[in-house]
């Protein structure tokens, strides 16, 4: 089936047969309005040196976000416009009220570009994102930078849909030396276009928040720590990577029994557990308001505390992880990990890793029963943290060491 099937498959579902052909019609010709807009503009438009575009996903958070917000709290906006393409602008501007930026809608209801915004994605001296950038980098005016802040630098293999066929960006950012060669691969771009100036959102990590602590202090109660458990996803709701159907279960806890007895372990030894989803994953047929000390985060939740995930992360006690990036992140907070193992010889047959012995890079408690973690979580509540030295090893290696990431980046760009 080709990509105009397809797409036309998904309108026809969406609106019925009769509506869905005037739906197509609109996009068709709006691609052509749009495609002779951005030939004009690639002629006669002008770059903005002092406007810059932000994009991330989810919407205004990450890297991106670390870097907006450094910019506007320390005087940039005097040189500098800052937009920020959003899919739900409505919503960012009122979650977002304070925030001192421009949020644009970057698409319409039928997934095209609003031509108002072209001209901005096209002129804008300087083009920020995440995963994507906003605008086509062969569709450019000329002089146009684009930066690849990333969103993360883990133990897995990129997948294929990260690698390009040819490059897309003008600097890219990793978090240090240990990722340089590994991206550039994955990347298909020379080692040069690979930076390793670690990630604005470690600044977070470096400095606790106040809403955060207080947060903190109330979720916990009478309990002592407070734990967060991030995996990566193994099922993923937008039906990619196929060879991974095995992993549909949550690693380690099978069923709701072990979950019920993970949570009895925990108000035995006083640990509240924060469970963070990976936004890909798939809902998991738990009952998590049974639990007494366990609790269910997303990325709404923290929104309405007023919290982000990485300041949210710099207040925990520990971190139970297993092939996801935030473990390299948590090198920053500097306190015990776990790495759920229990499927990692699948992993190796399906996903991969991204360098060999993974597990030497994996500073913590490994974990492959329950009674594994029941270990782990009672060496938190004892406060005994016997890898330490360990995680100092890998950081050297891992992470480039900053007093403050965002100034370095921006210093790195030219800004």
């Amino acid at each position: 089936m080709s990509r105009f099937q397809q797409k036309y498959k998904e309108i026809r579902v969406s609106y019925g047969t009769i509506r869905s052909i005037l739906v197509l019609a609109y996009i068709i010709c709006h691609k052509l309005v749009e495609r002779l807009y951005v030939k004009y503009l690639m002629h006669f438009g002008k770059l903005n040196p002092s406007m810059i575009i932000f994009e991330s996903s989810p919407d205004y958070s990450d890297n991106s976000r670390a870097l907006s917000d450094y910019m506007v709290n320390n005087g940039y906006l005097e040189k500098y416009k800052i937009y920020w393409s959003v899919s739900n602008a409505d919503y960012c501007r009122r979650i977002n009220r304070k925030a001192q930026v421009i949020f644009l809608q970057n698409v319409d209801k039928y997934g095209e570009h609003k031509l108002s915004n072209v001209k901005k994605f096209m002129t804008a001296g300087i083009l920020l994102g995440t995963h994507n950038i906003v605008w086509s980098y062969k569709d450019s005016i000329k002089g146009q930078r684009h930066i690849r802040l990333w969103h993360g630098c883990g133990y897995k293999a990129p997948s294929d849909t990260d690698k390009r066929s040819s490059r897309t960006f003008d600097f890219g950012c990793v978090i240090g030396p240990l990722f340089v060669k590994v991206f550039s691969y994955y990347w298909n771009v020379e080692e040069k276009y690979v930076h390793p100036t670690g990630f604005a959102r470690y600044d977070w990590l470096k400095t606790k928040s106040l809403k955060a602590i207080a947060y903190k202090e109330r979720i916990l109660g009478e309990s002592s720590k407070l734990l967060i458990w991030m995996p990566t996803f193994r099922n993923d709701k937008l039906g990619r990577y196929n060879s991974m159907k095995s992993f549909a279960g949550f690693p380690l806890l099978q069923d709701q029994l072990d979950w019920e007895r993970f949570d009895e372990m925990c108000v035995r030894l006083k640990i509240k557990i924060l469970v963070k989803l990976h936004i890909f994953q798939k809902d998991y047929s738990i009952d998590y308001n049974k639990f007494k000390n366990i609790h269910l985060i997303n990325n709404e939740y923290l929104d309405q505390k007023g919290i982000n995930l990485y300041e949210l992360l710099a207040v925990t006690d520990g971190l139970i992880s297993d092939y996801s990036s935030v473990a390299f992140d948590y090198l920053i907070v500097d306190k015990p990990m776990a790495f759920a193992l229990s499927d990692y010889e699948d992993y190796v047959q399906s996903r991969g890793f991204a360098f060999d012995n993974p597990k030497h890079y994996m500073p913590g408690h490994h974990l492959y029963s329950l009674d594994d973690l029941g270990n782990f979580i009672s060496d938190v509540a004892s406060g005994i943290d016997p890898h330490i030295d360990w995680r100092h090893e890998i950081k050297k290696v891992a992470i480039t060491n900053s007093d403050c990431y965002c100034r370095d980046i921006l210093t790195a760009i030219n800004i």
